[in-house]
């Protein structure tokens, strides 16, 4: 696309989506890389037809050490020749992630909002510019399609949410790189972009190209195209639903939401299913770690016999039943939750983890950590000759990597679970497996349980699914041990 072309495009995004209005001053997350420095030129082509009032903005993760600061360096030094305010700041997000237990990516993201939306709050900014463009949309739609996601990731990311905006959502990388080439605009390259480890990167370099050589070359428009059909289904569904959830709402306070079960039950379960999902957003103020399960779990115990049960979810939100009413409150206890059973309720706390490479996952709810390591064959070669594959220690497994792929799945035990123990030639039900090993009932929902492609492949601490089973042919082997803290 040629760059008159490019720029008449992001004005229709802007235009079509009412980004920016006359007057407007415009924040513009700018990184350094090639899609927020083009997103800056791009918009400062339109600041005199907009009367725009235009700043920068850089958080600099402290991730990447020297690259890094020299990032930092380069949007400053953009600034300066642009003659353009800069506010920039520099976070050690690793510490603000072991300090409030979160990995490193959710940390920084955390972090980076906040410091955009307090600048652009104390300066006198009405909007934050970013710099998504159509192949990010494309690869946040397969991420959140591998994930299991539903409708809210597949739609992708939304052109514009409250004050944040990104006109660049319907051009497409190549495009952008053209018009930087063509105008002679300088950026730099983050090296981390090209990182394997990272689900992200893998999507964009290995699985798309993939896919647009030998199934579709036209993939990243026509998951755009889904991202944006499914963005405006949600937005019609949220206008049907709405008033159901005002409807079947008893009163509650500012910190919690009261919802009348025999009134849940009467609706559909997609709708149902929207419903809580809009309650823990209103408590929570996000969705940050709530899935699908959460969802259904929720659902499966409102149409049980229970008429007393608790459930806590990732964040300070607990579920409670009291007969026919659903409560869902902020909680205030902000340590580790322990779990407990009565003889007239549940309690049950909840955790998922994604794990996209080997790593160390921390899990808050249990002050557990789960640590994965990919070996050779070669360096495991005891295990190999032994009859049964089994190790001693049970906190530790061994496993086949050709039976695996990425991302894994980290989380408490639910009801109904099932895997096949290491030997068996059948399936057997996980509640049965803790009652034949006498696990006891409290301690069962603090077992992390390790999961592949929807499929049980460890129940930490205890046995590995025997299709993982490392084998007389197994080259590659990933070892997983599970840890407390302190052991570290």
């Amino acid at each position: 696309m040629k760059t008159t072309g490019l720029i008449k495009a992001v004005k229709a995004t802007i235009i079509q989506h009412s980004m920016i209005k006359s007057g407007d001053a415009v924040l513009a997350a700018v990184s350094g890389g090639a899609d927020s420095i083009a997103l800056l030129h791009i918009l400062l082509k339109y600041s005199p037809e907009f009367d725009l009032r235009m700043g920068i903005v850089h958080f600099n993760h402290g991730m990447r050490g020297a690259e890094s600061d020299r990032d930092a360096e380069f949007v400053v030094s953009v600034a300066k020749n642009l003659n353009l305010p800069c506010f920039s700041k520099k976070t050690d997000v690793k510490e603000f992630s072991i300090h409030h237990k979160l990995s490193t990516e959710e940390a920084g993201r955390i972090l980076r909002h906040k410091f955009l939306n307090e600048t652009a709050r104390e300066k006198g900014f009405d909007k934050i510019a970013l710099g998504h463009q159509k192949d990010d949309m494309a690869e946040t739609v397969l991420i959140n399609i591998l994930r299991g996601s539903g409708p809210q990731g597949i739609s992708g990311i939304p052109p514009k949410r409250g004050m944040v905006i990104r006109p660049l959502i319907n051009i497409s990388r190549s495009d952008i790189e053209y018009f930087l080439q063509s105008e002679n605009i300088a950026h730099i390259t983050d090296s981390s972009n090209m990182d394997p480890q990272f689900l992200r990167n893998r999507i964009r370099h290995r699985l798309i190209p993939l896919l647009a050589s030998e199934y579709n070359s036209e993939i990243v428009a026509n998951l755009n195209q889904t991202a944006e059909i499914i963005r405006d289904e949600q937005n019609w569904l949220d206008t049907v639903v709405d008033p159901l959830f005002q409807e079947i709402q008893s009163p509650g306070d500012n910190s919690n939401i009261r919802l009348l079960i025999p009134e849940l039950k009467k609706i559909p379960i997609a709708a149902a299913r929207r419903i809580i999902r809009k309650a823990v957003f209103e408590v929570k103020g996000n969705l940050h770690g709530v899935g699908f399960r959460h969802m259904d779990a929720v659902l499966e115990l409102i149409n049980s016999e229970n008429k007393t049960f608790q459930l806590d979810f990732p964040g300070p939100v607990r579920i409670k039943r009291k007969n026919n009413t659903l409560e869902i409150v902020r909680r205030k206890n902000k340590g580790r939750i322990k779990n407990h059973t009565s003889r007239n309720g549940i309690q049950q706390t909840w955790f998922e983890y994604i794990i996209t490479n080997p790593q160390t996952v921390f899990i808050r709810e249990t002050d557990q950590l789960i640590h994965l390591t990919e070996l050779s064959s070669r360096e495991v070669s005891w295990l190999k000759k032994s009859n049964s594959y089994a190790v001693t220690d049970p906190k530790e497994a061994y496993m086949d990597m050709v039976s695996l792929c990425y991302p894994l799945l980290v989380r408490s035990f639910r009801p109904g679970d099932r895997f096949r123990p290491l030997g068996l030639s059948g399936f057997q039900k996980l509640k049965k497996f803790f009652i034949n090993n006498k696990v006891p009932f409290s301690h069962r929902k603090n077992i992390p349980i390790l999961e592949c492609s929807g499929k049980i492949i460890w129940v930490a601490g205890y046995q590995i699914d025997d299709s993982v089973k490392i084998k007389s042919s197994t080259q590659k082997v990933l070892k997983v041990r599970l840890l407390r803290r302190s052991e570290l």
